[in-house]
């Protein structure tokens, strides 16, 4: 499953455009976690795994609902002031910080 993924990714990817400051989606990329998604479905069912098989659209389609709603709700959340919105200094610090640590 982690392969199938893994080449998901790398499709996306090539599919945005890879640059040298561009060479992976980010967490922004929000149209990746279904194709993901999708396509590990469909390993799993090729593997007879799945509990309930489905197409890989059927799986895309569920799963970019999900993420949709989910997406809606937080941004309900936020909006409202119920929750705070993590800062971006913040990503971007523990970003660098795993960066660092995965180079050293």
């Amino acid at each position: 499953m982690a392969v199938c993924a893994a080449h998901a990714i790398a499709n996306f990817a090539e599919r945005q455009g890879i640059t040298p400051d561009h060479i992976m989606p980010t967490m922004m990329d929000s149209d990746l976690f279904p194709e993901v998604a999708a396509a590990v479905g469909e390993c799993a069912v090729k593997a007879g795994l799945a509990r309930t098989p489905l197409t890989r659209e059927e799986i895309y389609k569920l799963a970019k609902r999900d993420i949709d709603e989910t997406h809606r709700a937080m941004d309900l959340l936020v909006g409202q002031g119920l929750i705070e919105q993590f800062p971006e200094a913040e990503v971007k610090r523990i970003f660098e910080e795993v960066v660092r640590a995965v180079n050293s």
